[in-house]
């Protein structure tokens, strides 16, 4: 299973494409067992301002002012997603605002890419069914553990 990201060339939010890779990857090995099917899968990837952002989410989940990152899965549920056929579908959108990641960040004490590495395995997790619960924050924290960022911010 692997993941085709749809985001520039150069990378996004200050950050190269191979940030995210890296990143899609490490979740996927975390949840590969459960989606255990040879399927490429597509994600659409973006950013957006926080006015944008203040928009998308009031308009999309009814709250309020920026948010980090808005996901739009493709699908309503996890076994929805296990019964797909074929060999590539279309998985979701995530949008992701760098000025709430960063502000995080500083806020949490961990560096960006830390935090970014953690908002979007969130947005990834959530593409694939999965609701806020323990389960969900702890593949987070795994992935942010076994994050080598020497090799993802080049």
């Amino acid at each position: 299973m692997k993941i085709l990201l749809d985001v520039p060339k150069e990378g996004l939010c200050g950050l190269s494409k191979n940030f995210y890779e890296e990143i899609s990857s490490l979740i996927l090995s975390e949840i590969e067992i459960l989606f255990s099917f040879p399927k490429k899968i597509g994600i659409g990837l973006s950013s957006a301002s926080l006015e944008d952002m203040a928009m998308l989410n009031k308009e999309n989940i009814g709250k309020e002012g920026p948010t980090d990152i808005l996901s739009f899965p493709a699908y309503p549920d996890k076994e929805t997603i296990k019964s797909l056929q074929g060999e590539e579908f279309f998985l979701g959108d995530i949008i992701l605002c760098e000025d709430i990641i960063r502000k995080d960040a500083e806020k949490d004490d961990v560096s960006y890419e830390r935090e970014m590495a953690f908002v979007f395995s969130h947005g990834i997790l959530h593409l694939f069914g999965y609701e806020h619960s323990e389960e969900m924050f702890a593949l987070q924290d795994k992935v942010c553990e076994n994050i080598k960022e020497e090799k993802i911010t080049k």
